[in-house]
């Protein structure tokens, strides 16, 4: 059988597992629960790299894009993040990164 690609031995922030829990709590909220576990692992994955930690200073958008287009490679209607990847088109630094400034979040203006 095969393993995946390998895990992380932690998520690289000192609070990442307080911040995963307010992001599944959240998501769970705002979003429609992911369909499997590979692609609730991707996008959580997508989630903390596209946060960057308590400050936005930790945020690899590239990273986050990657984990999205895993995400939609195993559902390509998958409505979470095919938003967050639009958005992340739209607002990216042009080296593809977070824009300078990046807080960790944005306004949510868009019903």
């Amino acid at each position: 059988g095969g393993h995946g690609p390998p895990r992380p031995d932690h998520v690289p922030s000192t609070n990442g597992d307080v911040m995963r829990g307010e992001l599944d709590a959240f998501f769970s909220e705002e979003a429609p629960p992911c369909t499997s576990s590979d692609l609730r692992e991707h996008w959580t994955r997508a989630m903390v790299a596209y946060v960057g930690g308590a400050n936005g200073q930790e945020a690899d958008w590239q990273a986050a894009m990657d984990s999205l287009d895993l995400c939609l490679m195993l559902d390509p209607s998958d409505g979470p993040a095919l938003a967050l990847r639009r958005f992340i088109l739209n607002h990216r630094s042009p080296e593809g990164g977070a824009p300078a400034g990046w807080p960790g979040y944005r306004a949510l203006d868009e019903k």
